[in-house]
Formats: C-alpha cells, sequence, structure tokens
C-alpha cells in the first residue's frame, strides 16, 4: 500500500517506479539524431519533447526500420522526428492517482 500526501492509504502503485529511462528528444530534430541516440544508449524507447511537454514515444525499431529501407536516409533522415512517434503509447501524468481494485 502507498500513502498519499495527506497520509492517507491508498491502493495505488508508485508508477515511477516503473520507468527506467529518463532519456528524450525535442520534437523538432531529425530522425537521424534519433538514431544516433539510440547508437549510444541501451534503451529501445525515447521520449519526445516539445520544449518540457512530452508529445509521445519514439521507437529504435521504428526508426531503424524506416532509415534502413531503400533510401531511408535520403527520405527520411532530415524530418523531424515528431513525424514517426509510435501510435499508440500510453501517457500517464505524474499527479494522476490510478487505484487498483483488490479481488479482481
Amino acid at each position: 500500500m502507498e500513502r498519499s500526501k495527506s497520509g492517507a492509504e491508498t491502493d495505488s502503485p508508485d508508477l515511477l517506479s516503473l520507468v527506467s529511462n529518463s532519456c528524450s528528444i525535442q520534437a523538432s530534430q531529425t530522425l537521424g539524431a534519433a538514431f544516433s541516440h539510440f547508437n549510444n544508449s541501451p534503451h529501445d524507447f525515447i521520449a519526445v519533447l516539445e520544449e518540457d511537454r512530452l508529445l509521445g514515444l519514439c521507437s529504435r525499431r521504428e526508426v531503424g526500420m524506416i532509415l534502413g529501407s531503400r533510401f531511408g536516409w535520403e527520405l527520411f533522415g532530415k524530418k523531424p522526428v515528431r513525424e514517426h512517434l509510435e501510435p499508440s503509447c500510453i501517457i500517464i501524468k505524474r499527479l494522476i492517482l490510478i487505484c487498483c481494485r483488490s479481488g479482481r
């Protein structure tokens, strides 16, 4: 059980403890820059930010597939990474309380 700021016990897990990666890239950077970032990092995903706002995630696999295709570097290497976000990712804001129901 977790304790909320008021000290009351909650069934909400600490989702921040599940985050293993705090790497990010700006949305205006190129797909080529994201590729270089992945080459220097062990992580499979990086957060894509517009200044301080989270837009979504970019995956190592997707960047590699796009740039590794025929003429990939020429066609997409200078495109902004914001155009190649993962289509389905869950974004949870830090202060949202998520309750788990026990017995299910």
